[in-house]
């Protein structure tokens, strides 16, 4: 927490691809809020810039990145994570090329089930939802996904007992 810096990351990168001649396809960062900032900033200002330079990074070496973020208050609620849900910085959203939240109700959790949500996707089709079967205790994050229907929640609510959410 709060150790990691941006030109920590790129020695690193460096070092893999010049030592061990591995140059990833993918850029994973769990959780970048929680990296080391720039403490002369602001601390929202400091998060922007380094979602920038992390985006930065991936186009340089050609490779895609996966940064999850949480969602402010008002999105621990949400039926439907979008982008206004977006926690400290809003500034992540628009510097990424891709957003995609996860969302799952009690009754999805139950069922094994969950919504990944196409908030954004700069050069594809976005808003749209995709609902995926899950079976954690195996470690199976997606078993089967299919696109969801419009009347889902319907659905969801019939087979979870009317249980409201």
């Amino acid at each position: 927490t709060s150790m990691l810096s941006i030109g920590q990351l790129e020695s690193y990168l460096d070092n893999l691809e010049l030592t061990l001649k591995f140059v990833p396809t993918v850029l994973i960062v769990d959780y970048p809020d929680l990296m080391a900032l720039d403490p002369r900033q602001d601390y929202r200002i400091a998060i922007g810039s380094l979602f920038k330079r992390m985006r930065g990074i991936c186009v340089d070496r050609n490779f895609a990145g996966g940064f999850p973020i949480q969602t402010n208050r008002e999105g621990a609620g949400a039926k439907l994570i979008t982008g206004k849900h977006t926690g400290e910085d809003f500034s992540k959203m628009q510097t990424c090329d891709m957003v995609i939240t996860y969302n799952q109700s009690a009754a999805e959790n139950e069922l094994g089930l969950a919504r990944l949500y196409v908030e954004k996707a700069r050069s594809d089709k976005s808003k749209i939802t995709v609902l995926i079967t899950q079976d954690y205790t195996t470690g199976q994050f997606v078993l089967q996904s299919a696109p969801m229907p419009g009347n889902y929640f319907d659905k969801v609510n019939i087979i979870s007992g009317g249980v409201e959410e």
